[in-house]
């Protein structure tokens, strides 16, 4: 079995590369041929990875990928495919995504593959962020987005959704086709190891005081704006692991405040000590509406660390208000609940320890590439 994954964004700093690179891995560690096409090539590229040139970049991403611009080789790989497994969805909106999928999508049509559609992201909330003109005609900018996503997932053979609740939005936007829910998995043991007094000696932060982590691209998309209310609560600090287009802003907001001293911005750390980061944590927040499944979520949880976030789709499916984390219904209430834990120390253990249960139970699951293996397999 060969399996191509096609993405616009492979290696970059984000959930969807984390997800997309562990697939890969974990299928060819099961013996399934597993093959990556993405533009940008890099160092470290190996044999699996097919790079194709032609790119234009927009907001750091390369939104334009020819097919004719491929080696022959590498396209004779690419034929020799059984499934072609799209992890953006095949419509063209250049300030959110890459007619690479396009083009891959109209590849394997031609050709007689199997296609696996993967939404990972609510594209359908995220081009308000990405474009002006979306932000003001954000009502048909949405709808546009849902149909664009029902019509092509109506066109392959399987749809992956993160989580239950995106399952049910997808079906809500018209959605046909067989949709299967698999969560991308964690490495437990990975992140339940992570260097706690490292990453506090050197920040200086004492033991007993609370450390709340956001974890993740500082976008306006993750909606982390709203996180600047739970600086002013008192005796903890706070940490922004991670770099993206709102940092700067995010910086003079903080900057501007009293308070700002109590804050820290790590910059982008390297994805195999982020675990540290999470050990150094206490609580990990985020305010972002527009998950479907957040990873951020699961790594905290296989740390031993409650999330405390805002009620949504895909969130609320992985987070058990009162069992492992608290779901807050406004962002203006995280800077409450936190306040309430960081009072409340017993209270806080006991999440923690939530946290560590239902990341045990996770681990007894079948993996996220053992599920895929599973569709691929149903679909040959």
């Amino acid at each position: 079995m060969k399996i191509v994954h096609v993405t616009n964004c492979y290696l970059r700093p984000n959930g969807v590369t984390v997800a997309i690179n562990k697939y890969h891995h974990d299928l060819k560690e099961m013996g399934i041929e597993s093959l990556v096409l993405a533009p940008d090539k890099q160092e470290g590229d190996d044999d699996s990875i097919i790079r194709a040139g032609g790119k234009i970049e927009v907001n750091g991403y390369s939104t334009f990928v020819n097919f004719a611009d491929l080696e022959e080789s590498s396209f004779n790989e690419i034929r020799s495919a059984e499934i072609i497994h799209l992890h953006h969805p095949p419509f063209g909106f250049p300030f959110i995504l890459n007619p690479l999928a396009r083009e891959a999508f109209k590849f394997a049509k031609n050709n007689g593959k199997k296609i696996v559609i993967h939404i990972h992201s609510r594209y359908d909330l995220d081009v308000n962020s990405y474009s002006a003109i979306a932000r003001l005609l954000s009502r048909v900018s949405t709808g546009l987005v849902r149909y664009s996503i029902a019509r092509y997932s109506n066109q392959v053979d399987c749809v992956i959704a993160p989580s239950v609740s995106i399952k049910g939005l997808l079906e809500d936007w018209g959605v046909k086709t067989r949709i299967e829910v698999i969560p991308t998995s964690v490495d437990v043991e990975k992140f339940s190891g992570g260097n706690r007094s490292g990453i506090r000696e050197e920040y200086q932060i004492k033991e007993k005081e609370l450390l709340v982590s956001y974890i993740g691209r500082i976008a306006e998309d993750k909606n982390v704006l709203a996180l600047k209310e739970i600086i002013e609560i008192d005796g903890i600090k706070m940490m922004f692991v991670g770099d993206g287009q709102q940092r700067k802003a995010l910086e003079r907001v903080v900057g501007n405040s009293r308070h700002k001293n109590k804050v820290i911005f790590t910059g982008q750390i390297p994805y195999d000590v982020v675990q540290d980061y999470y050990a150094a944590s206490d609580i990990i927040t985020t305010a972002c509406i527009s998950e479907t499944q957040c990873l951020a979520v699961w790594e905290a949880h296989a740390a031993g660390k409650p999330v405390v976030a805002v009620r949504a789709p895909g969130i609320s499916d992985y987070v058990q208000d009162g069992v492992n984390g608290v779901l807050a219904n406004r962002s203006a209430e995280l800077k409450t609940y936190i306040g309430r834990l960081d009072e409340d120390r017993v209270r806080l253990e006991e999440l923690s320890r939530g946290a560590i249960e239902v990341s045990k139970r996770r681990k007894r699951e079948p993996s996220s590439a053992e599920r895929l293996a599973g569709v691929y397999q149903r679909l040959l």
